[in-house]
C-alpha cells in the first residue's frame, strides 16, 4: 500500500472511531447501543496500540471500558481482559516494524538535547541529534 494511502486510512479510521465514541458515550443509551460502544472501542484499543503503542493510554481504556460494563457483558469483559495482555504484546513484539516506521526520543535531564531514533521496516536504528536553545 502507498504510505500517503496508508496514512489516509489510518488518519481517517481514527477521526472517524473517536468521533464514533464520543457520540455513543455522550447518548443515553439502550442496551443494542452499548455493546456496539463496547466493541468499538475494543476495536480502538487494538487497532491504534498496534501502530502506537502506548501502554499507560492503552490500558486506561481498557480500565474504563471494563468499569462501564453491564453485569452480564460476559464476552466483553474476557475481551477488555485480554486487550491487557494485546497492549503488552504491541510493546514487546515488533508489530510495529512490519506497518511503518518508529520513533522514539530521548533527551538529557536538562534538556539541552533530544536524540531520536527512526526504524524503518525492521532495519537498524538511524540517530539524529537535535540542539534545543532555552531562552
Amino acid at each position: 500500500m502507498p504510505r500517503r494511502l496508508y496514512n489516509a486510512v489510518l488518519t481517517s479510521w481514527t477521526v472517524l472511531a473517536e468521533g464514533a465514541l464520543a457520540v455513543l458515550y455522550l447518548c443515553t443509551c439502550r442496551s443494542h447501543l452499548r455493546v456496539v460502544r463496547d466493541w468499538l472501542l475494543l476495536m480502538f484499543i487494538w487497532s491504534t496500540h498496534a501502530v502506537a503503542p502506548v501502554i499507560g493510554f492503552g490500558w486506561l481504556l481498557a480500565v474504563l471500558g471494563l468499569a462501564q460494563l453491564s453485569e452480564g457483558a460476559r464476552l466483553r469483559r474476557l475481551a477488555f481482559l485480554a486487550s491487557f495482555l494485546v497492549i503488552l504484546a504491541y510493546s514487546v513484539l515488533p508489530i510495529i516494524g512490519l506497518v511503518g516506521e518508529q520513533v522514539t526520543a530521548d533527551s538529557d535531564l536538562r534538556g539541552s538535547w533530544i536524540r531520536l531514533q527512526v526504524t524503518r521496516g525492521g532495519a537498524h536504528p538511524q540517530w539524529a541529534r537535535t540542539e534545543c536553545r532555552h531562552r
